[in-house]
């Protein structure tokens, strides 16, 4: 785990570092107020949150899209320089970042941080910070030629469409992969997906501070105008198809018109009236050795699989 290493403060010469010691653990039988329980009540009334872990506090500062009040790194103990984390040199990335924006320094004891990242992997760093602003509204996607928020759509726009994905690690792992394949233009949540917070963006590897995320309360009517305006829209379903929503083989699948593609809830898969907006419906083949009772992926894993494999689709694409 990653901690504070003292000289790059004094290496720097560009900022006075604070400190916010842990106390002893209270007794359970008369409970005691500590600095770090005060510290996120003082932060939860004000709207802020704890972002944490070296790619979400990082990429939060560098893509400027949150109101940021404080950098706290984990102190560290007296130690030898070869024991020093391999993730010295982000954190001095990090350091550097915060000093270039102006953002308040503070050293925290390592309790403190892990009962202000609630117990989570937070590598040594976290960050102070307003939510992320909340998705644009839409009520479809436009034809072909048109704009979306400045974007223009063609025959190789590709989209997410998630039906109510309720787990934040899958939601931060399903942007992650939209990010890394670098193929997704945007991804539409719907009102009970799970939030954006900090576990999301850690999930995220960072991602997510960078996401172009919109928004819909209908999504059966969004896939609808979506279709009537010519976008084709799969959506990922074990099932195989019906009369009037044909299941389309993969290898068949050629993307020569903007698409976008559905993923539906970790346990109860799409919901019925999505389903039946879809244009086709897909599926991950399981492989003849899979164990039996084996016989689906997880969300996100299913999403990365499938925008890997429709994308590398596209009309004269390699």
């Amino acid at each position: 785990e990653l901690g504070c290493a003292r000289q790059s403060f004094v290496m720097t010469g560009k900022t006075s570092v604070g400190s916010l010691e842990a106390t002893s653990p209270p007794n359970p039988a008369h409970p005691v107020s500590t600095p770090q329980d005060k510290l996120k009540e003082e932060e939860e009334a004000k709207g802020l949150e704890v972002i944490f872990g070296i790619h979400s506090v990082l990429s939060a500062l560098m893509s400027g899209r949150r109101e940021i009040t404080k950098l706290l790194i984990k102190k560290r103990e007296d130690e030898a320089i070869e024991n020093v984390d391999s993730n010295q040199e982000r954190l001095e990335e990090i350091i550097q970042k915060a000093n270039q924006i102006g953002i308040r320094i503070e050293e925290v004891h390592p309790t403190t941080l892990s009962n202000l990242c609630k117990m989570s992997p937070h590598q040594g760093v976290a960050l102070i910070v307003g939510k992320l602003p909340e998705p644009i509204s839409l009520e479809s996607l436009p034809a072909e030629g048109e704009e979306v928020n400045q974007l223009k759509v063609s025959s190789s726009s590709f989209w997410l469409a998630l039906d109510d994905i309720q787990d934040p690690v899958n939601l931060g792992s399903i942007i992650r992969s939209s990010s890394f394949f670098g193929t997704v233009n945007g991804i539409v949540l719907t009102e009970k997906s799970a939030p954006l917070s900090p576990v999301t963006s850690k999930s995220s590897a960072g991602a997510l501070e960078f996401a172009q995320l919109y928004s819909t309360s209908n999504l059966p009517k969004f896939l609808i105008q979506s279709k009537e305006n010519g976008w084709k829209v799969f959506g990922a379903d074990s099932e195989k198809g019906s009369k009037s929503i044909p299941h389309v083989d993969l290898n068949e699948i050629t993307l020569d018109s903007p698409t976008i593609l559905v993923i539906g809830n970790e346990g109860k898969g799409l919901r019925r009236f999505v389903k039946k907006s879809c244009s086709s419906l897909i599926s991950i083949g399981r492989g003849e050795n899979a164990p039996l009772g084996l016989d689906s992926l997880n969300a996100a894993v299913a999403t990365a699989v499938l925008i890997n494999r429709l994308t590398s689709t596209k009309k004269g694409s390699k």
